[in-house]
């Protein structure tokens, strides 16, 4: 069996039970993650990271347990792509943002990990009150999409860089559907109150 395969069952174990907002089972979110991804020729390490980057954050395991089932780039990636658990919400913000940002000049490619993320994500904002709604809309307008474009800039490989192009088109469109829904559904909200 290979490791993408072993990546699979191992995150399909590690979100056993788990349900996100929609109803929808966990596990079908770093799925379709990572099969974004692979529609690119990107190496498997990139993809199984895909696989496992909420496993820490959700599902309370260690950057050590994921680096020992999976590899040492593998463990860090999925470090890197966890949320630090201690601040306020925005000083917890800050701060991933700040290390990913950092994280990407070396490692340009777990940029497209998160995009890929907040594409997946974008589809369950309708069910999430329109404040939460337009505070995710908002983070990723400020604060990543002019990351995501700031990497364009680096020498990345073609695969990467082909990547990088079609994401970021996808989420800036998706950004702004959301925009446009939200703004309709406080209209609604006006009218009904």
């Amino acid at each position: 069996m290979n490791n993408l395969n072993l990546a699979l069952q191992f995150a399909t174990k590690c979100h056993q039970g788990q349900r996100r907002i929609n109803g929808d089972d966990y596990i079908n979110h770093p799925i379709r993650v990572m099969t974004r991804l692979k529609s690119f020729d990107l190496p498997e390490e990139i993809l199984i990271t895909a696989l496992l980057h909420d496993t820490i954050e959700d599902c309370g395991l260690s950057t050590e347990e994921i680096t020992e089932n999976f590899g040492e780039y593998v463990g860090k990636m999925v470090g890197y792509l966890t949320k630090p658990e201690k601040g306020t919400v925005q000083e917890r913000l800050e701060a991933y943002y700040r290390d990913l940002a950092f994280i990407s000049i070396a490692h340009p490619e777990i940029l497209l990990i998160k995009i890929c993320d907040q594409l997946d994500n974008i589809n369950s904002f309708s069910v999430f009150k329109l404040e939460k709604r337009e505070r995710k809309l908002r983070e990723i307008s400020e604060i990543c999409l002019p990351l995501y474009r700031k990497v364009l800039s680096q020498n990345l490989s073609p695969e990467i860089h082909s990547a990088f192009i079609n994401f970021l088109s996808e989420l800036e469109e998706a950004v702004a559907d959301g925009f446009y829904d939200l703004k309709e559904a406080k209209i609604k909200a006006l009218q009904t109150a």
